[in-house]
């Protein structure tokens, strides 16, 4: 079956949905005009992601430099073996210490991740799905597959969050100060138990907090810590809500850098002003709220009044969202409407608890769906 299109028809959530449905296996490559991304799957679950947007090998090499302890020349033997015949970087890299592969592995999840999470916010692009491509991957040892449906659910988690993060961290260009006295440096294993409040700390706001010093803004925050762009704002939030942090000025980036990070976790400088407006960053919040936690009807649909019907009208649009999606992805899979919701309890895409008072037809340009009578 070709899988191929455009994410205005059909977005990041249906085509997920349907590579994990039919436990597909081969390469999702997604294009805009400005990047690519393409992302392996094995039996519908990511594998790895990769962009030739992003210097993932150059950003892993100073990392693994820096805090691994992998000398600059190591590295580079390393990367040029995977490039030159796919040896692995963890094989190229077995003289180094255990703490040094474990960082590794983390890396490379942490950036698939990201990848991922950042097709949410695309709203525009052409993708395809090829079954018999692959992508290489830059370490074997214990890089097991993700969840698809993990993947939904975090998205789903992120975008339900982000409006309380945002309320203190609004652009990347904050710059904090610890308001307790100087953290213990990141390779300190004294003096922690000093510092007023780092016992509340949870291991990722510690993390942060050393890397607070009243003159990195949130950018720089987010580049030398271990963490997404998600990851890092959500740990600042906590420590400014814990007191531990007060913000103190701004850098000086231009406005189109000072936007929040979580638009572009991983996007290095010269994408930031392409992707990291504030208007897309509404958007996109609005976009995989909408997408992800499925609370909205799709064009067609009649508009309900949430404010007065509450909770059942939420439970309504959300259950109406899921056929509609479930009747893209039959015409996607077969090139025709189903003729019944029937049809679709057959293929095992919906249940029948969520056709209950849905009355579905068939028309000459597409399918209308709406709620008729309850059957006795």
């Amino acid at each position: 079956m070709a899988l191929s299109g455009s994410l205005l028809d059909f977005n990041a959530t249906d085509i997920l949905q349907l590579i994990k449905m039919q436990a597909k296996t081969g390469v999702l490559t997604v294009v805009s005009r400005t990047s690519t991304l393409s992302f392996s799957f094995q039996d519908g679950d990511l594998v790895f992601a990769d962009s030739p947007d992003t210097p993932f090998l150059d950003q892993l090499g100073r990392r693994m430099v820096r805090e691994g302890g992998v000398s600059g020349r190591a590295w580079q033997r390393a990367v040029d073996k995977f490039r030159s015949d796919g040896t692995s970087l963890d094989r190229g890299l077995e003289s180094a210490s255990d703490e040094a592969q474990a960082l590794l592995l983390e890396q490379v999840d942490q950036y698939r991740r990201n990848a991922m999470f950042s097709l949410f916010g695309w709203l525009e692009g052409d993708y395809t799905f090829s079954g018999d491509a692959t992508l290489p991957l830059p370490v074997t040892a214990a890089l097991s597959a993700i969840d698809t449906h993990d993947i939904l659910m975090e998205a789903s988690q992120r975008a339900d969050e982000w409006p309380l993060i945002e309320q203190h961290i609004s652009n990347g260009n904050q710059i904090f100060h610890n308001v307790a006295g100087d953290a213990p440096a990141l390779d300190a294993t004294e003096g922690v138990d000093g510092l007023p409040g780092w016992d509340v700390l949870s291991a990722k706001e510690q993390h942060i907090l050393q890397l607070v010093d009243g003159h990195r803004d949130v950018w720089e925050i987010h580049e030398l810590s271990r963490y997404d762009g998600f990851t890092s704002s959500k740990s600042l939030a906590g420590l400014l809500e814990k007191g531990m942090i007060a913000q103190s000025g701004v850098s000086q980036r231009k406005a189109a850098q000072a936007a929040p990070v979580v638009a572009v976790p991983d996007a290095p400088a010269s994408h930031r002003a392409r992707r990291g407006s504030p208007v897309l960053v509404s958007l996109l919040c609005v976009l995989v709220m909408a997408l992800c936690l499925g609370l909205v009807v799709g064009m067609g649909s009649v508009a309900t009044d949430q404010a007065s019907t509450g909770l059942l009208a939420s439970t309504a649009s959300y259950r109406d969202h899921n056929v509609r999606q479930a009747i893209k992805v039959y015409r996607l899979v077969y090139g025709r409407f189903p003729d019944s919701l029937q049809t679709l309890q057959k293929e095992g895409l919906v249940d029948a608890v969520a056709t209950v008072g849905l009355v579905y037809k068939r028309t000459a340009d597409g399918f209308s769906l709406h709620h008729g009578p309850q059957s006795s």
